[in-house]
């Protein structure tokens, strides 16, 4: 029997891919685990998954335990390292079942510090494979390109900078100060799409972000049809980003992607060639720059980007490399 665990039940980055590599793949779990009255659940049940859903995240590993205890396990793997104490735990006490956990974010790379044999990690890119710091696979998150929009000019008025993403320090949002804007001039406008995260919303820097001029708060949307076609550019501020599925999302529907050269954002454009990463100093002039029709995406080199992605980021390349892994 083979077991699969997602953690969150959110329809973030990793549901995403994990979505779309459960389409692709040739091969089925026996068992799938995912929050209950979940996103995430709702639509891998509309596209006829039979899902396992819990609560309890104690009392689903307490069910898992014993099925491993009547020997019916051979395999679990788990979406994302949410988890990973409890199957850290169930590793030691079951040495010949084999667990593989994807390793997507930064933060949980500080948490895991154990080398056990049946216990293998798949790292996203190689700034969490060099924090991880054992040993593990390197495979790149698929994308499934299914709309691959034309790239648009921008317009001559006002220009639209989406920001999507969770609304919090940690995603970079602090960059967006009444200095910033001023520097960006008044052409510009700001659109930020996500949950505000709860501790940040208390905080000064968001009290001052949503009293400033330009500035437009949408919270969470489903629908990425609506949010693409109401930006002209899409800005990512995550220094620390692990690698940035968003980046695809904006190449796919013909959005041009301006983002900070660090971490996997910076990995992702130096593999496609991709020229519009810069030092996060230099954005609020650049921003102007393109706003006032000074500077200008070059749409040739967008389009030889996409290929590239298209090749190294495609959703049956990625299909395959994990099922030689878990399969």
């Amino acid at each position: 029997m083979r077991i699969l665990i997602s953690p969150s039940g959110k329809l973030y980055g990793s549901e995403n891919v994990l979505f779309d590599y459960l389409k692709h793949s040739s091969v089925k779990f026996d068992i799938i685990y995912v929050p209950k009255n979940s996103p995430f659940k709702k639509k891998l049940e509309d596209n006829n998954f039979i899902i396992n859903d819990f609560v309890n995240v104690k009392v689903l590993y307490f069910l898992v335990f014993f099925r491993l205890l009547l020997n019916k396990i051979k395999f679990i793997y788990c979406n994302e390292a949410g988890h990973i104490r409890y199957i850290v735990l169930l590793a030691k006490l079951f040495s010949k079942v084999n667990f593989v956990v994807h390793i997507r974010i930064l933060e949980d790379t500080n948490s895991i510090n154990i080398s056990l044999k049946n216990l293998q990690f798949i790292a996203i890119s190689q700034t969490i494979q060099k924090s991880l710091n054992l040993s593990s696979w390197l495979i790149y998150d698929g994308f499934h390109f299914s709309e691959s929009r034309l790239f648009q000019p921008l317009p001559y008025g006002n220009c639209k900078i989406g920001i999507i993403g969770r609304i919090t320090s940690s995603k970079g949002i602090d960059l967006f100060t009444q200095e910033f804007l001023q520097k960006c001039g008044s052409k510009i406008e700001l659109h930020f799409y996500g949950d505000v995260d709860k501790e940040y919303e208390k905080s000064y820097n968001f009290q001052n972000l949503i009293s400033l001029k330009n500035v437009h708060l949408h919270g969470f949307i489903n629908d990425k049809h609506q949010m693409y076609s109401s930006i002209d550019i899409l800005l990512h501020v995550n220094e620390y980003e692990p690698l940035g599925r968003i980046f695809f999302e904006s190449f796919d529907f013909g959005i041009p992607f301006i983002g900070i050269k660090k971490g996997g954002i910076a990995e992702i454009a130096n593999q496609i060639n991709y020229p519009y990463v810069f030092a996060k100093e230099d954005l609020a002039d650049l921003l102007r720059s393109f706003s006032k029709q000074e500077m200008t995406f070059d749409y040739h080199k967008l389009e030889i980007s996409r290929k590239l992605a298209l090749e190294y980021f495609s959703i049956q390349k990625y299909t395959n490399q994990i099922d030689r892994i878990l399969f």
